[in-house]
């Protein structure tokens, strides 16, 4: 099995918590190598491994369509994103919503416009649900790039709506 997203846990035989996890987003399909240096103490070190999405990397970091009224999700970590696609309509406004389900994930969200002009730039830390607001100036495809930033990752829920049903859940 290809994997998109890795989590690692580090846990020693002297504490009684995990002392680190990590989530692991490999930009290719390969074999990898996990490397721990001590620095002080000593003890047994474990090392536990788990799927977060399984999956081919190939069918990460493509654009997907997304249209109003649905909603889409996926799972982020260190240097991942996912893009979307909608159609815009000119003075037809739109709100994006974003969810975080599971996890601790701080992203970032980029509109661009059909042009490739970037229409928003908005970064979240921690945060559960976020509403942007946009009235297209143009009609056309729309690209929406959400991006994990830090070190965190997890799961999320992102939908298109229109302004005036903001409000109102999507699933």
């Amino acid at each position: 099995m290809m994997l998109k997203y890795l989590t690692l846990q580090l846990s020693s035989s002297s504490f009684s918590s995990a002392l680190n996890e990590s989530a692991f987003a490999p930009i290719i399909d390969d074999i990898f190598t996990v490397r721990v240096e001590g620095r002080s103490s000593t003890g047994t070190l474990n090392i536990k491994g788990s799927v977060l999405t399984p999956g081919s990397i190939q069918t990460r970091n493509q654009i997907q369509v997304i249209n109003l009224e649905e909603g889409k999700g996926g799972v982020l970590a260190r240097n991942a994103f996912d893009e979307y696609k909608f159609t815009g309509s000119v003075n037809k406004p739109v709100v994006i919503r974003t969810q975080v389900l599971k996890g601790s994930l701080s992203y970032s969200i980029q509109v661009f416009d059909p042009t490739g002009n970037r229409v928003v730039d908005k970064s979240f830390f921690n945060s559960s649900i976020q509403e942007i607001s946009l009235t297209p100036s143009l009609n056309g495809n729309f690209i929406i790039r959400i991006e994990a930033i830090g070190v965190g990752f997890g799961e999320y829920n992102l939908s298109i709506i229109n302004s005036n049903e903001s409000l109102r859940d999507i699933k």
